[in-house]
């Protein structure tokens, strides 16, 4: 019979090992539904138009009719259904495209630069030393 392994040194600390790699895009799953995929529409020559849910990989192969089951082509039918999307979800597509193509750049400076105005420096009516405005604690040697 084999040595049975040896205990651990340490016992695991909290979440270690049982992290799941999909954890930082959970909240994906939540907006979409467990398995999200796109709505294609297709055109039957016989039946006419129907939507499908297919994965983004088959988007470009035909799909059997549901009525009649004949091979039908995808058809461009409806415009996409931003409409009925969360808005807090639209606004994160926007936002992402917008920071894709065009990053928000800001023409001044911000709050605290000391490039455009002169430091203001407080002095003593004696002139022995002379400090920030901003920190007057702040004893220099």
């Amino acid at each position: 019979m084999p040595p049975a392994p040896p205990p651990p040194l340490a016992p695991p600390r909290k979440g270690e090992g049982t992290r799941d790699p999909s954890a930082p895009f959970a909240f994906l799953k939540t907006l979409l539904g467990a398995h999200p995929m796109p709505v294609y529409d297709y055109a039957c020559e016989a039946c006419g138009p129907f939507t499908v849910m297919r994965p983004m990989a088959e988007f470009r192969d035909p799909h059997a009719c549901p009525d009649c089951g004949g091979t039908s082509q995808r058809a461009f039918l409806t415009a996409p259904r931003i409409a009925g999307m969360d808005a807090g979800l639209r606004t994160a597509h926007a936002t992402n495209e917008r920071s894709r193509h065009a990053p928000k750049r800001s023409g001044s400076h911000g709050s605290g630069c000391g490039c455009c105005s002169p430091k203001k420096v407080t002095t003593a009516p004696a002139a022995a030393k002379s400090f920030p405005k901003a920190r007057p604690w702040m004893i220099s040697h």
